[in-house]
């Protein structure tokens, strides 16, 4: 499979789309946050959940093996205090 559809739940409404396996976490976060426009140089800012576990930004997508329309939550990091 070269590619898999992923579906985002964010504050600023639902995103979806088509992602190659080999796209890293950090780009897929970027396209997600141009997609609800949100600026993508505060990508730093956010993170990618599944099942309330954050996606490191260098893995790549095959090695996550994520299913067809999986749903993950894109939020702002929580602040450590």
């Amino acid at each position: 499979m070269d590619s898999v559809h992923l579906s985002f739940e964010t504050t600023l409404g639902d995103f979806d789309a088509d992602f190659p396996t080999s796209e890293r976490v950090r780009s897929v976060k970027r396209s997600v946050m141009e997609g609800v426009r949100l600026d993508p140089n505060e990508a730093n800012a956010f993170v990618i959940n599944l099942d309330e576990q954050e996606l490191e930004d260098e893995k790549v997508l095959a090695d996550l093996g994520l299913a067809q329309n999986t749903w993950l939550v894109l939020e702002r990091r929580k602040q450590r205090v």
